[in-house]
């Protein structure tokens, strides 16, 4: 019952890529591979776990590509990475200093703002091997990236009551926080075939290393106030993903896809409000048309069907204490709007 907490979010993506010499290229891409976007309404009955979450990664990924012969080529990059993240909730200071006058429980509720950002290395590497003209193999490597955020917490509403209980006074002051988070490897092998200059045929399969991403702990420098941690202890998943083009005319080309794509969350005790995730069944649909030699453009449009998740907060959980229970089912769906310009020169 927290409202629409979907949101439109806008991910952007630019390539260029150069040849130098008839066996070496220079490549540079930046896109998001990683994010996040949910916003409850502020007075929904899980606003101590969640309210707003917002993860954004900007990537810039420059590149060398070097083609040995006809068949063999291999690729590396570096994956130069900025995170940035916003966490809201509220915080019951009913319950936290009930017996104190005029406090009751989820009757006072504060307000949390935690922001932080911070840079990350990783790299890339990938193999292309051609059998034929129409048919190729591809496989790729994208490493781990670790972030160390720095930001600040804000706090607001805190009972003015709080300053009278020595083991409460110090607790919710405004001060700076750190957060490490560790986004995961992924391995990619993908086929290419065509059966006439018209049609062709792919596919993917996809690992993703999300256990790496084992829980959200958030340290305080205000040396009163306990970490906040949310375990998470994500699981490995795969991918898979079988497409096909149509090239009627020199001018058009059309797209049709589908996809399974595993969801990291292990169970419904560990799924959390921020990510409310289950697996996702794709299908997409696009279309490409070349103006000229040298202009072509490309929009698509993709739909995932996620399946109903549900989630189990307990306060039997330690972690959850304050947060308080959460059950409930979420219903939810996804859909991607794409367009591209395409230019060479």
């Amino acid at each position: 019952n927290g409202g629409e907490a979907g949101v439109v979010k806008v991910a952007p993506n630019l390539y260029f890529v150069k040849k130098i010499g008839d066996q070496l290229a220079f490549g540079i891409g930046i896109n998001s591979p990683f994010g996040l976007m949910t916003e409850y309404d502020r007075g929904w009955v899980g606003r101590y776990h969640a309210i707003k979450s917002d993860l954004t990664v900007l990537n810039v990924n420059p590149s060398l590509a070097y083609k040995f012969n006809e068949q063999f080529s291999v690729g590396a990059g570096l994956n130069l990475s900025y995170v940035k993240a916003e966490l809201t909730n509220a915080i019951d200071f009913g319950t936290i200093g009930f017996g104190l006058p005029g406090l009751l429980p989820q009757g006072n509720d504060g307000f949390a703002e935690l922001k932080g950002d911070t840079w990350g290395v990783g790299w890339n590497v990938g193999f292309l091997y051609e059998f034929t003209k129409s048919t190729r193999i591809g496989i790729s490597y994208r490493s781990t990236v670790s972030y160390k955020l720095k930001g600040d917490a804000e706090f607001s509403h805190v009972p003015a009551s709080f300053q009278a209980v020595p083991a409460l006074r110090n607790l919710f002051k405004n001060c700076d926080i750190t957060a490490r988070l560790k986004t995961p490897d992924s391995l990619s092998i993908s086929l290419y075939h065509s059966f006439s200059p018209q049609w062709a045929a792919m596919g993917d399969i996809t690992w993703t290393n999300w256990r790496s991403f084992d829980e959200l702990r958030i340290r305080f420098e205000n040396p009163y106030q306990p970490n906040s941690v949310v375990t998470t202890d994500w699981k490995d998943v795969l991918r898979f993903s079988l497409g096909a083009t149509y090239i009627p005319t020199k001018a058009w080309i059309f797209r049709l896809g589908t996809a399974y794509d595993q969801a990291p969350t292990p169970n419904k005790r560990l799924i959390t409000a921020r990510i409310p995730d289950n697996d996702r069944f794709w299908l997409a649909c696009g279309a490409g048309y070349s103006l000229n030699d040298t202009l072509m453009v490309n929009i698509g449009y993709a739909h995932l069907f996620i399946g109903d998740t549900k989630i189990t907060k307990s306060v039997l959980n330690p972690e959850d204490r304050l947060r308080g229970g959460l059950h409930g089912t979420y219903k939810g769906h996804v859909d991607i709007i794409s367009a591209e310009l395409k230019w060479a020169f």
